[in-house]
């Protein structure tokens, strides 16, 4: 098992995709006819990747490197959303967790320093707490925030988290990675013409040991 990570430059086109995996049951009652739903597991997040139209020798070797080192499910891919690499909101620096959180929280206060004042994130900002594969997660924030004046920032997000984080823990906000796997099938590419290949992609699902 290895870890590729994902080129900040990959050629990336308009049909990248993010997606929820939820693990859940309805379950509906015969004589009242009155339904409820429970979770039965942790939701994943699940990542589409797709190539420019045409690419050039050089675009689609990267492409090539990056299908051909995941060895179909045995690698993982640290990647990040193309369509949302950084912030939309002005969030910078270097954030840390203010105080540790546990196993499925959805919210977490952000140490980001005085310097960060009135700084934000918005709805649909990624953030990566922790780092490594196994010791880390990222999640995606669900509501406008703002630094206040002590450089606080109050972070509400999903998905819940899969493991507690101690204070200090680093917080990243520039290509904000998440650990997938490719579920089993092909991967290919067609050949263009003698210089350029086209129809590159890859469909990937949240893992971690």
């Amino acid at each position: 098992m290895a870890i590729i990570t994902m080129p900040n430059d990959l050629a990336c086109g308009r049909g990248c995709r993010v997606e929820l995996i939820t693990v859940d049951a309805t379950g509906t009652s015969d004589p009242a006819g009155n339904s409820q739903a429970r979770e039965y597991g942790m939701p994943k997040w699940a990542l589409s990747l797709t190539a420019h139209e045409i690419l050039t020798d050089a675009e689609a070797g990267a492409w090539k490197a990056l299908l051909l080192g995941l060895r179909g499910g045995v690698n993982y891919l640290a990647a990040f959303d193309p369509s949302r690499p950084y912030p939309v909101g002005s969030l910078r620096g270097s954030p840390t967790l203010q105080s540790a959180v546990v196993y499925g929280a959805t919210d977490l206060t952000l140490n980001c320093g005085a310097e960060q004042a009135g700084r934000t994130v918005r709805v649909g900002d990624w953030i990566q707490i922790g780092t490594g594969l196994g010791t880390s997660q990222t999640v995606m924030c669900m509501a406008d925030a703002t630094v206040d004046g002590g450089g606080l920032l109050a972070l509400i997000f999903m998905n819940p988290l899969r493991r507690g984080f101690d204070a200090g823990t680093p917080a990243a906000w520039d290509r904000a990675r998440t650990y997938y796997r490719k579920p089993p099938g092909r991967v290919g590419w067609t050949p263009y013409s003698f210089t350029f290949s086209q129809a590159i992609g890859v469909a990937l699902v949240e893992s971690w040991p």
